[in-house]
């Protein structure tokens, strides 16, 4: 992920997005929830501690520029 930040970016969104979703899903158990938390920081952690100079300047401009290829498009 170092060297693409988009699938920096889509990654890391989505972890963020499970974890907080993680307390809606009435099937889990209070360790089920606290296993994606646990897991889900862990892995954000992981990513993070890895040096991204490469792509600073895109993560300026963010999700404002299409980062993704459409279904379409291809």
């Amino acid at each position: 992920m170092s060297d693409e930040w988009g699938f920096y970016y889509t990654a890391t969104t989505n972890l963020g997005k499970v974890k907080a979703a993680a307390d809606g899903v009435a099937v889990l158990t209070e360790v089920d929830r606290s296993t994606i938390q646990t897991s889900g920081d862990a892995i954000l952690q992981a990513i993070e501690s890895v040096p991204k100079s490469f792509w600073k300047g895109r993560a300026k401009v963010g999700a404002k520029k299409l980062w993704y290829n459409e279904v379409s498009d291809w």
